[in-house]
């Protein structure tokens, strides 16, 4: 067996990440914090995001936008507001057009057409995209 291959079994939870958070209810594991919140929203049937339209509720702000556009597209004041229902401001990949809520997400984006591999392995050697947390 090659040392790096030793060194990769050793430190396999840099590559696969650990669990950190488990659901009291029904032990669910999440590596963040805040997916668990959300999960955990589904046991106590918490629904903070409220549609201004009708009485549709949710459970995150994602799936409300989405009922928004689905259901109130031709509504005048969503006609009137629309930045506010899709998330704000947008960021344009210049190749194919895809749009980003964040500038960053963008940048990541980007790569794809590029090709360029930032992110050095310390284990193999090897060059990627992107680094798993």
């Amino acid at each position: 067996m090659h040392a790096n291959d030793e060194r990769l079994k050793s430190n396999k939870d840099l590559y696969i990440g650990s669990v950190s958070y488990k659901c009291g209810t029904c032990n669910k594991e999440f590596k963040k914090k805040t997916h668990l919140h959300i999960h955990e929203r589904i046991h106590n049937d918490e629904k903070p995001y409220q549609c201004e339209f009708c009485k549709y509720k949710s459970r995150q702000k994602g799936n409300l936008r989405k009922h928004v556009k689905r259901k109130h597209n031709n509504d005048e004041c969503y006609k009137s507001n629309k930045d506010l229902y899709s998330g704000g401001v947008s960021y344009k990949c210049g190749t194919c057009n895809k749009e980003f809520k964040n500038k960053a997400h963008l940048h990541i984006h980007e790569r794809t057409h590029i090709g360029e591999k930032s992110y050095h392995c310390e284990f193999c050697g090897d060059m990627f995209r992107w680094v798993h947390p």
